[in-house]
C-alpha cells in the first residue's frame, strides 16, 4: 500500500518530537540541527504550533512545550485500557513460543498476576489471573524489585541486562523468563513473563525465545507511551 503524507505536518510533528528528549528549551538553531529543517521554515512551523498551544516562546525567543500536548496526553491516558494493550500481546507471544505468558504488577508486599494466557500444552506452574505470589521468588517478582530501584548486585545486573530467568524458585518444576514493561515517562509498569517446564528452559531454548519476550515487552511499552522515537533528520 502506498504511503501518503503531508510534508508540513510531518515537519511539525518532528519539531514536537524533539521535545521528547530532556531539555528546558530549544532555539531555532537547536531545532534545525535536530530536524534538518531550515530556520526560516521552522519559524513558520513554530509560530503555528505556538498559536495552537503546542509550543510557547520565552523571553529569549526559545521554545518550550505548551499546554496542548499535556491535554492530549491526559486524554490518551484516560482512554487507554491496559488489557486492550497487554492481552493481545500475551496471546501473540504464547502463539509464538508455545508457552504460557503472564503480566505481573506489585500488590502490597507481593505481586499480582493481572493477566494470564495459558499454553495449549500442560500447564505446570498453575498461575491464575488474580492470584498473588511472593515478590522474592520467581522471575516476575525479581524484575519488579529490580526495576523499582532495588540496589542489590543481582537487581543491578537485572536492570543492566533487561531480564531475569528463574529456575524452580517458586515451583521446583517450572522456569520463567521476565522482562520489564514501561509506560509514559519511562515509568516502570509491570513484568511480562513466559513460563514452562524447567527441563525445557535450557540455554539453547532460552536463546531462542528471549528475543521474542524482550520484543513483546518493548511493543507493550511503546503502546503505553514509553520510548517514543526522536525526530528524524531530513536528508
Amino acid at each position: 500500500m502506498a504511503q501518503y503524507g503531508i510534508v508540513s505536518v510531518e515537519r511539525a510533528l518532528d519539531v514536537l518530537a524533539t521535545f521528547l528528549s530532556p531539555t528546558d528549551s530549544l532555539g531555532l538553531a537547536d531545532l534545525s540541527r535536530e530536524t534538518g529543517v531550515n530556520k526560516t521554515t521552522l519559524l513558520r512551523i513554530c509560530s503555528s504550533l505556538e498559536r495552537r498551544g503546542y509550543l510557547r516562546r520565552d523571553a529569549q525567543a526559545r521554545y518550550r512545550l505548551g499546554p496542548a500536548p499535556y491535554s492530549l496526553g491526559k486524554r490518551y491516558e484516560a482512554e487507554l485500557h491496559l488489557d486492550d494493550v497487554v492481552i493481545p500481546q500475551l496471546r501473540a507471544l504464547t502463539a509464538r513460543t508455545k508457552e504460557s505468558t503472564s503480566f505481573h504488577v506489585r500488590a502490597a508486599s507481593g505481586r499480582l498476576c493481572m493477566y494470564r494466557v495459558d499454553a495449549d500444552q500442560s500447564v505446570l506452574d498453575n498461575v491464575k489471573t488474580g492470584d498473588r505470589y511472593p515478590m522474592d521468588r520467581g522471575a516476575p517478582g525479581r524484575v519488579i524489585l529490580a526495576f523499582e530501584g532495588g540496589g542489590t548486585p543481582e537487581q543491578l545486573e537485572t536492570r543492566r541486562i533487561g531480564y531475569y530467568i528463574s529456575y524452580g524458585e517458586r515451583d521446583p518444576a517450572c522456569a520463567a523468563i521476565a522482562a520489564p514493561v514501561f509506560k509514559h515517562g519511562e515509568e516502570f509498569c509491570g513484568a511480562l513473563s513466559v513460563s514452562g517446564p524447567v527441563g525445557r528452559f535450557d540455554a539453547r531454548y532460552v536463546r531462542r525465545i528471549l528475543p521474542e519476550i524482550i520484543a513483546t515487552a518493548g511493543r507493550i511499552s511503546a503502546a503505553l507511551g514509553a520510548g517514543a522515537a526522536p525526530a528524524k533528520k531530513k536528508r
